[in-house]
């Protein structure tokens, strides 16, 4: 009978095994379960209490914390305030083209807006909007539209300009 020889372990062998035990072992490390506020360094949990600025937003589990236990002044200031919509229309006739603009109140600045045509239009290739924006002093929102057809039915424009303190 015949004896098998056994070759020596490759580096490469070695290597794999142990990090195979090390990864085991650290998962096994992670699984461990804390019970009790003991188990955890002082400098984390006094008197069964998270020391104060540790726990993060981002570490806390989605409602978690309700808005009469958040105090607002610790927040900052809000970047948007005193939200507005501030909305202006054409007349609706077949004149073209039609300009109008909405304009915010003192103090505030347009954060959005959008326009859109009004009327008896029935086919959607009779008038549109040829601009639709903001105003380069964000003071106003303004769009235009155009009748594209001669025949093109009563219409009008309608912009919204939403406005706030910011």
């Amino acid at each position: 009978m015949r004896k098998r020889m056994l070759r020596r372990p490759t580096p490469a062998l070695v290597i794999s095994v142990v990090a195979l035990f090390v990864a085991l072992g650290g998962s096994a490390l992670a699984a461990k379960i804390i019970t009790k506020p003991a188990q955890l360094s002082p400098k984390v949990v006094k008197n069964g209490k998270v020391a104060k600025e540790d726990l993060k937003g981002n570490r806390l589990r989605n409602d978690t914390v309700e808005g009469t236990q958040v105090d607002e002044s610790t927040l900052g200031t809000p970047l948007v305030r005193s939200v507005e919509v501030v909305t202006e229309e054409t007349v609706q006739d077949t004149t073209s083209p039609k300009p109008v603009t909405a304009t915010c109140p003192p103090n505030k600045k347009v954060i959005g807006g959008g326009a859109t045509i009004t009327g008896n239009v029935d086919d959607v290739t009779e008038v549109g909007l040829e601009r639709s924006m903001v105003t380069a002093d964000q003071n106003s929102y303004e769009a235009r539209g155009r009748a594209f057809e001669t025949e093109a039915d009563d219409w009008g424009v309608r912009v919204r300009a939403i406005c706030a303190d910011i």
